[in-house]
């Protein structure tokens, strides 16, 4: 058993949320279409509006084959600053 002492009122840091990837609305049927799609958009940080994203191109469906992108909702610039000011 491990005791653990906490009379000396330590702060305790919360563990911040991780920036996930969220599906878009952009779709293609074939790799070219969504590897186009990719080069193209640019998606912009919703916390500055300036930087862009982290995206990623993945396989939404198999049998008929769908492309689908998804982004990250905030730069990286923009992410660390959230977390370091908490």
């Amino acid at each position: 058993m491990v005791n653990i002492n906490i009379s000396n009122k330590q702060k305790i840091q919360k563990i911040q949320p991780i920036d996930f990837f969220y599906e878009t609305s952009y779709t293609s049927t074939t790799a070219n279409g969504i590897k186009d799609l990719y080069d193209t958009i640019i998606f912009a940080c919703k916390s500055c509006k300036v930087n862009g994203v982290d995206t990623k191109m993945e396989i939404l469906e198999t049998r008929l084959p769908t492309f689908v992108l998804y982004r990250k909702n905030y730069c990286i610039t923009c992410w660390l600053k959230f977390i370091y000011s908490k």
